[in-house]
C-alpha cells in the first residue's frame, strides 16, 4: 500500500462520521429528549467535540499500526473496520430506529473489538495503544448511558 492509505486511515473515521451525521440530522430528536436519561448524561454540545477528538485518535492509531505492522491488512484492519462500522451503525440503531437494546448490543460489540485492538496495539506500538484509551473509556461510558436508558424507559 502506498502512503495515501495512511492518510485515508487517518481521515476515515472523521469522514465516516460526517456522512453519518448528514443522515442523522434529518431525524427528529424529540424521541431522545423525552427519554429518562442518566444524571451523568453530558450536555448535547459536548458530543461533537469529544467525538471529533476520538475519531482523530482512532485515525492516528490506525495510521501508526499500518506503518508498523507487517500483517495490518490480515489481522488489525478487519477488526478495526468492523468496530468502526459498528460505531457508525450505533447512531442509526439508536436514533433512527429508536432501538436502545440493539444499540446497547452494538456498543458491547464495539467494546469487545476495541479490547482486541488495544491488545494488538500494545504489541505493535505503545503510542498507538494510548491513542485508543480515550475511545475505549468513552464507548464504555456510552454503554453505561445506553444501559441506563434501556432500564429506565
Amino acid at each position: 500500500m502506498s502512503n495515501i492509505y495512511k492518510y485515508l486511515l487517518l481521515f476515515q473515521p472523521i469522514l465516516g462520521s460526517f456522512i453519518v451525521n448528514l443522515f442523522m440530522n434529518k431525524f427528529p430528536k424529540k424521541w431522545y429528549s423525552n427519554l429518562t436519561q442518566s444524571p451523568l448524561t453530558p450536555p448535547g454540545y459536548i458530543f461533537g467535540p469529544v467525538w471529533t477528538i476520538l475519531y482523530i485518535l482512532l485515525g492516528l492509531n490506525a495510521m501508526i499500526i499500518y506503518q508498523k505492522s507487517s500483517n495490518f491488512l490480515t489481522s488489525y484492519f478487519p477488526i478495526y473496520e468492523a468496530q468502526l462500522l459498528l460505531n457508525f451503525s450505533w447512531s442509526f440503531a439508536f436514533f433512527h430506529f429508536q432501538k436502545p437494546k440493539i444499540s446497547l448490543f452494538i456498543n458491547f460489540l464495539m467494546i469487545i473489538l476495541t479490547i482486541f485492538l488495544l491488545f494488538q496495539s500494545w504489541k505493535i506500538d505503545k503510542k498507538a495503544f494510548y491513542y485508543l484509551i480515550p475511545y475505549f473509556i468513552w464507548i464504555s461510558f456510552a454503554a453505561y448511558l445506553n444501559f441506563y436508558i434501556v432500564i429506565k424507559n
